[in-house]
Formats: structure tokens, sequence, C-alpha cells
């Protein structure tokens, strides 16, 4: 029997759960590559899957990690075990691929899930894991409303269109502006038009599922990408966005500001494109469109609404 065998019947032998709780330092896997670089992921005591889609405990949303990658089998504070779930793309551990036996992790170890997902075993206090999560927040954060930034969104919506493409799934483009945001800075101040951006953004936010990217593309522009979701369901979406949000107003000062949204709505199918930006450019225009037939509206693929 090898020595790893022998240390992880020794430690299920104790009171794990005593062990635990009482470590200062938690394990965990930070990505060092992907677009979610820099982010920090705590495991808890027990199994966890990692995988692509929300059915996995452990999400990480690049098309090239299957729904179910691998499983951490975590035993105690520095007990970890990693197996694979019988991925597309294997796992490896330091650059040696490993099966569905289970596979001891020590401290720094490299796991990669693919040529773009590489995670490293951690562990990390309470004010490592705090600091790490800042960083990587701002990273990928807009700092003002929360939402993605564009470089976290471009990223993923290359990402995204790939597997779209590849796999002939169906993903839409949701590209909104507000209307005449100018003028609430002009007449009530930039204080006055962030605080619209920020609630502005809540809404969206309640309007989407978790999978769904939201992010601020610049200025008072936002960018929706939603995957497995066609036309009719995305241009659905954008217009209750777009009446929720000219009913509702920002209170600012005592003072009721009101505004409007245009939107720009493309998805595959029904179009075709080579390239994410393309797709980026097609509802662009899109948007333009709707800011040029007297905004508030919603203009997509296919004949528009008079």
């Amino acid at each position: 029997m090898s020595s790893d065998t022998d240390t992880i019947a020794d430690a299920t032998s104790t009171d794990l759960s005593r062990e635990f709780s009482l470590s200062g330092r938690r394990p965990c896997l930070v990505v060092l590559a992907g677009a979610e670089a820099g982010r920090v992921i705590p495991l808890s005591q027990g199994v966890q899957a990692i995988g692509r889609t929300g059915e996995a405990t452990i999400v990480v949303p690049h098309s090239s990690v299957s729904r179910a990658h691998a499983e951490f089998d975590v035993r105690g504070p520095e007990i970890v075990l990693v197996r694979d779930l019988g991925s597309t793309n294997g796992t490896r551990v330091n650059g040696t691929t490993i099966g569905e036996s289970l596979h001891m992790l020590k401290v720094d170890d490299r796991i990669r899930l693919s040529k773009q997902v590489l995670l490293k075993f951690s562990l990390q206090d309470a004010m490592e894991s705090e600091l790490q999560e800042d960083l990587f927040c701002s990273a990928m954060r807009d700092g003002l409303t929360g939402a993605f930034n564009k470089r976290f969104l471009l990223a993923r919506m290359e990402e995204e269109f790939a597997h779209a493409t590849r796999h002939s799934r169906p993903l839409a483009l949701l590209v909104m502006d507000l209307d005449h945001f100018k003028k609430i800075n002009d007449t009530f101040g930039h204080t006055a038009g962030d605080q619209v951006l920020i609630s502005t953004a809540q809404l969206i936010q309640a309007n989407l599922r978790s999978e769904d990217i939201f992010a601020r593309y610049g200025g008072e522009e936002f960018v929706i990408l939603m995957r497995e979701t066609n036309l009719e369901t995305a241009r659905l979406v954008a217009d209750r966005m777009r009446s929720s949000l000219s009913e509702e107003h920002v209170l600012f000062e005592g003072t009721p500001i009101r505004t409007t949204m245009s939107i720009g709505v493309t998805a595959m199918p029904p179009v075709h494109v080579s390239s994410a930006m393309e797709f980026f450019v097609r509802a662009d225009r899109l948007l333009y469109q709707a800011k040029q037939t007297g905004r508030n509206r919603v203009c997509s693929e296919g004949p528009q609404d008079d």
C-alpha cells in the first residue's frame, strides 16, 4: 500500500470535521488561465464536481470544460483528492493525465482542465483569499455598476461564440444604450448620471439568469450575452427590460429622473457570422437602427415592428 493511501486512511479515521473547522488555512483552487484568471474557488469538505454548467458544484464557464469535468474529494484542510469524470479533454496534474482513480494533490499542484483553463491547488487563510478575490473582482468588474467590464466581456464572448459555433448551439447578444444620457449629466450633474447607471444595471440584472453575462461596455452602453437562447426569447427579454426601465425613475435630491433605453438584438441562428466581433457588430448596428428610428425601442434581426 502506498504512503499516500496510508495518509488518506489515517486521516479518514480522525475527526476531520473538527480538524477542518479549526484550521486557519482553507483549501482552494486559483484560476491561473482563462477569462476568470485570478478567481479564488474555496473548496468545502466533501465531494464536489467541477464543470461548465450549473449542474456542477464548481462552475468554470469555458467551452473547453466538460459539463461534469472532474471531482474533488476534500477530506481535510490538506487532504484533497481529484479524479477525472470522463471529460472530453481530460484532467492533468502537473502535466500528467489522471484517470478516474483518485489522485492526491499537493500545495501548488497545477490542474489543467484544457489548454485554456489552468488551476492551482492552494491553501489560503481568510485574509489571503479576500485580498485575491478583491484583485480578481477589480480586474473583471466595472467599479461603478458591478457589471462585468469590457475586457472580461470580450474574452467570454470569444469563448461562448466558439462553443456555440462548434456545437451548433443558440447564442444571443443584446447591445443597449441609454437614450439622451448626456442630457441627464448636463441637467443634473454626473453624480445623478452615475446613480442612473447604477439603477439601470440593477434593473437589468434582475431580469437575467445566473448564466447570462452582463457587462458595461463603456459610458452608458451595456451588453448581455445569453447562451442557449434563441432570437425570439432574446427579443422578449430585451423588450421586457426596455419597458421596465421606461416605467421606473431615479429619485435624485428629491427630483425624479426618467430615462429610456434602445436595444439591438442578434442571435445565432438565424445569423451566420465568422467571428465573435462580427456578431457584436451586427447587434451594435441594430442598436444604431433603434436610435435612428425613434429610441426607446428594440430592433432585432428580421422584420421590425412599426
